[in-house]
Formats: C-alpha cells, structure tokens, sequence
C-alpha cells in the first residue's frame, strides 16, 4: 500500500500576506449546470478538470450516499472503491489517474485510480486520509495525520503544517509543484488561504472575506476557490478566481451558494451550486468555460505545462 511509507520532516520559509483587489464575476464566460442523470440523485459536486476537459466530482443518492464519477465527452463512469461506504473523486490529471476518499469499517482513506486499479492511500500514523489533488507527474496531496496536509512524491510522504496553524490541508497542486492549501489558525479558528511556492509560504486572503478557501491551481498558477462575505448582514458564500494579482467573484447566477474547485490550464473552471427555494435546497455542479472552448485543439500545452 501507499500508506507504508514514511514521513519526512520538512522546514518551510514564510511569506507577506498578499492584499489584492476583488472583482466582479468576467461576463464573457459561460456556466452550464451538470447533474448526475440517474434516478433519486438529490446533489451533484464537480471537484477537478484537467486539460482534455474531463471531469470528477461526487453525487448523492437519494439515501444519503456519496458516490465518485468521471465525466468524459458527456458520458459518465460511476466510481465506487469496492467494499466502500462512501465514494469521492476530488482530482484529476492529464493522464487520466484519478485520487479521491472512501470510508469503509476502518475508517477515512485516500485513493489513486490508475489504469483501472485502485491503490489505498493511508498516510502514516494517521486514522484519517483524505487525497485532494495529482500533478500530471503523479505527485498527491491531501490531508493526513494530525491535522496536517501532505505531499506525496516519489514514493515518499512530506507533512506539511502552516505556521502557527491549528490544522492543514493541501488541496491542490500544480504540474509545477505549487501547492495550494488552507490552514486554521489557533487564536482564531478561521480558515485562510496559502501558496506554497519553491519551500515559501505566501497567504493570500479574499480582500474583505471573514472565512477563505483554496481548492485548486493550474499550470498558470491560477487559482480558485471559495470565500465567505458579509451582505445585508449575513455570511454569503461565492467562488473566486484569482488570476494575475486579481480575485475574480464566481457566482451562478440565481443560486444562493457557489464554490468553485477546479481549473484546468485552458482556464474552465468546476464547482458546485446551492439553490434554495420554499424550504427545499439542493446543490448542482457546474461548468464555467468560454463558448467552443474544447472545439478548438490548437496551442495546446506540452506535458510539462499539462493540468
């Protein structure tokens, strides 16, 4: 198993928090919802995108289970881990290998899909592992052992832990090597946001936003995520892109909730929807891309750049 590995201890430099300015959501770009077309399906979550436009994300049936799925040239493959309680798929390369969780009578479990084979990730000493992203070089991140994130490469386990923070979780990584991550912080128990650039730390929080979420980065170094804001009063929670110095606001139109959490590098961006209406709420994934964008295969990246 993955999970035999050990821990190396690594020192991490830190950086200015950056302040940027927030804008509203690009009006040239197009959402399209996607929902899982099986029976009873009551919530549809998008996690990853990579280069070719295929998609992983989650469902929920309509007894409360979760289950994984890829979504390739608008046909769906349903992924459960076998002997699984609850599948999720949170991730995906240019090659294809798709990580995610499961639970099962032991508990939470990472997971690398590749080739058809399912391989269990556990990181060391640790009861609850979560895979949240995979770098076209096959390098894993997510959250392990004591609250902290961890980088998997090369058949070896890094923790890594924010300074001063209460808990750590790697979300996201880039073919590059940077590692997108929120932490909590002890005195304050508020989630932030970090890149983790060449051993240095930089926070990067939503200007104005009393809560900041990391989920994803591409080649470019763009990133997106989710933030919460005040208005009339009340936390509202909306996407974000942040792209060249500036916060974009990523909100589907109509719905009360939106998160993104994935980008490729042609720069489509997956996320999730929530809609509530007379008592009734309901949560739909959805696809943010310029019009034709998959029609044209021109000025694609090399592997090196790959998603």
């Amino acid at each position: 198993m993955i999970g035999s590995r050990s821990i190396v201890p690594v020192s991490w430099a830190l950086s200015l928090v950056l302040s940027l300015p927030l804008t509203s959501t690009a009006s040239p770009s197009k959402f399209k919802t996607i929902d899982v077309p099986l029976p009873g399906v009551i919530e549809t979550s998008l996690n990853g995108i990579n280069r070719q436009g295929d998609i992983v994300g989650e469902y929920r049936d309509s007894l409360g289970h979760f289950h994984g799925f890829l979504l390739t040239h608008g046909t769906f493959t349903y992924i459960d881990v076998p002997g699984a309680n609850l599948t999720e798929a949170t991730g995906i390369n240019s090659r294809g290998d798709i990580v995610g969780d499961y639970v099962d009578s032991q508990g939470f479990h990472g997971f690398l899909l590749s080739d058809g084979k399912f391989t269990t990730i556990d990181a060391p000493g640790s009861i609850f592992t979560v895979a949240t992203g995979i770098s076209t070089q096959g390098d894993i991140v997510g959250l392990g052992a004591a609250g902290g994130g961890f980088l998997f490469s090369n058949g070896t386990y890094m923790s890594i832990v924010a300074p001063g923070a209460s808990a750590t979780l790697a979300w996201g990584i880039s073919p590059r090597g940077n590692i997108v991550m929120g932490f909590e912080l002890d005195s304050t128990l508020v989630s932030h946001i970090f890149l983790l650039n060449n051993g240095t730390f930089t926070y990067i929080d939503v200007p104005g936003a009393n809560l900041t979420e990391a989920r994803g980065i591409n080649s470019q170094g763009h990133i997106v995520g989710d933030y919460f804001g005040k208005q009339h009063s009340m936390l509202t929670e909306h996407g974000f892109l942040l792209r060249q110095g500036t916060f974009t606001r990523i909100d589907v139109p109509g719905a009360n909730t939106t998160a993104a959490t994935g980008i490729n590098s042609q720069g489509d961006i997956v996320g999730w929807y929530r809609v509530s209406r007379q008592g009734i709420s309901r949560i739909h994934g959805f696809l943010l891309s310029k019009e034709n964008r998959f029609d044209h295969k021109d000025n694609e990246p090399s592997d090196e750049e790959e998603n």
